[in-house]
């Protein structure tokens, strides 16, 4: 009997197919390798599983979500792939994955960005690239601070929500460039930041803002 193919755009509409996609992928090393071989070709298998999603999606794809597997190879294939793309959330990527410039060129649909535990360069274009962006996640992003702060706020003005959790690189002065150049925000999480001072003038600026978290030290 012949059998007919499915693909992920046979799912109903409301489910959200990333999300399907990271449970099914993530995979803990330590519940089910051995050794570092082992979690290696998990991560291979991982990345195939991936790239057939995203083909099984035929450019439909709205989110995705890779947790410890994300290569460069992949981001760029994921990115050619899927013009759609509104969500794309990246933890623990891969070295190889050092800027997001030439990813995000190619998804001007983009509304939420979540970059968690890596190193890697932000473009300061990053709003000029996806001029949709509503949400951005920096959490735990050891390597962007004042600087990086300052540039990319040129170039967010429809943000809503900004997460930088655990920054030890930013101060009130990367602080106030968000302020400058985020007027629509609704939601900034400060938590574990501990070179930003919420008090004075700054504090003041703060009070428009809806929801603003942070931790006192």
């Amino acid at each position: 009997m012949m059998q007919s193919k499915t693909t992920w755009l046979d799912l109903p509409p409301d489910l959200k197919r990333s999300e399907i996609l990271s449970r099914v992928i993530y995979m803990d090393k330590k519940l089910l390798c051995g050794s570092r071989t082992d979690y290696g070709e998990l991560k291979i298998t991982a990345r195939k599983m991936c790239k057939n999603a995203v083909d099984r999606s035929r450019g439909k794809l709205v989110g995705i979500t890779m947790v410890g597997f994300c290569d460069g190879e992949l981001l760029e294939y994921v990115a050619d792939r899927s013009p759609k793309l509104s969500h794309l959330e990246i933890k623990d990527p891969d070295s190889s994955v050092r800027s997001l410039s030439k990813a995000l060129k190619k998804l001007p649909k983009l509304e939420e960005l979540s970059i968690h535990s890596a190193y890697l360069q932000v473009d300061q274009a990053l709003g000029s690239y996806c001029p949709e962006l509503k949400t951005l996640r920096l959490n735990c992003c050891g390597n962007i601070g004042d600087k990086e702060i300052i540039a990319i706020s040129k170039n967010l003005r429809e943000l809503r929500h900004l997460e930088m959790r655990m920054n030890y690189s930013l101060s009130n002065t990367g602080l106030q460039a968000i302020l400058d150049g985020c007027p629509c925000l609704k939601v900034l999480d400060l938590r574990w930041c501990p070179y930003v001072d919420l008090k004075g003038d700054i504090g003041k600026r703060l009070e428009q803002i809806e929801c603003v978290l942070h931790t006192k030290y």
